[in-house]
């Protein structure tokens, strides 16, 4: 019987540090893409660098996106900047047509 390969999203903060959340991060998405799955790292920061190696296989996208977490701005344009960032997401997930997806860290599930 053939296994049914799957469209994973994975959605992080950033990758450029070598940290544990990470590791774990990439170390997943290169277990995924061995096992023969479509891999999509969505990259929420300024750099879609990697501290640790990826396999080519995994695709990297990048898109800045603050949630309104911000010094600047006053509270309504930060909620306004949420409301956007929000959209964006969405949007970007919706044109991913992922069939799972795994958020790293809380704001984003």
């Amino acid at each position: 019987m053939d296994k049914v390969k799957k469209h994973i999203a994975i959605l992080c903060s950033r990758l450029d540090l070598p940290g544990g959340i990470e590791r774990a991060i990439v170390n997943t998405a290169n277990l995924f893409v061995q096992k023969e799955h479509q891999v999509t790292l969505v990259i929420l920061d300024e750099t879609k660098n990697s501290f640790y190696p990826l396999l080519p296989a995994v695709r990297v996208i990048q898109q800045a996106l603050s949630f309104g977490i911000t010094p600047e701005g006053n509270v309504i344009s930060r909620k306004i900047k949420l409301l956007t960032d929000v959209l964006k997401l969405r949007n970007l997930l919706k044109d991913l047509k992922a069939d799972l997806v795994i958020a790293s860290e809380y704001p984003f599930a």
